[in-house]
């Protein structure tokens, strides 16, 4: 056999045993994306808004639960309080949809905001058998614009409780990701 020859077929070789195990590795890659689909988001919109100084605003909190089915949300957000002022916290408009006057006192809030940070908790009451699956509003933020500057509004996702979650009907957190939003305020006209 020539030089050539040998080198043609090691290479050949060394291709027959790679691919495979790049194909298996990509296959492995691809199960643990499809595992984390399933997981819940949380996403302030706007992301992005522009006000002027002394004008009122407001963003709203999505909930894409991703296949779960969510009974308990708890919001925590942190902004920064020179920038904003937060005038109210309340529930989205999927909790009016999709509940009549009579179930209303299915949903249970708590609101533990202090300047700083908003911690606003949404449930269903004990026993109560809705839930939310679908792509909905679930709180509503309502703000005035205090100075001119920026104000980043984040979701508090860190291991250390108190934390934003998103409670399944098993009890467990499936809150995979919170997207939050920035705030431009600028001078007030002359």
């Amino acid at each position: 056999m020539t030089r050539k020859r040998i080198i043609s077929i090691l290479g050949i070789m060394i291709i027959f045993f790679t691919i495979p195990i790049t194909v298996r590795l990509v296959q492995q890659k691809q199960v643990v994306q499809q595992a984390q689909v399933g997981r819940a988001v949380l996403e302030i919109v706007p992301t992005r808004q522009t006000l002027t100084k002394g004008e009122r605003g407001t963003f709203e909190v999505l909930l894409n639960p991703n296949r779960e089915r969510v009974r308990l949300i708890r919001i925590l957000l942190s902004y920064d309080p020179q920038f904003l002022e937060i005038e109210k916290v309340s529930i989205g408009d999927v909790f009016e949809k999709m509940l009549d006057i009579s179930e209303m006192a299915l949903i249970n809030t708590r609101n533990f905001s202090t300047p700083g940070t908003i911690n606003y908790e949404i449930s269903f009451s004990h026993g109560s058998s809705k839930y939310l699956s679908e792509v909905a509003s679930v709180a509503k933020v309502y703000f005035t614009a205090l100075k001119s500057g920026f104000s980043n509004v984040t979701f508090l996702t860190s291991n250390q409780p108190p934390t934003s979650a998103l409670i399944n009907e098993s009890g467990d957190d499936v809150l995979n990701r919170g997207f939050g939003a920035t705030i431009k305020i600028n001078p007030a006209p002359l």
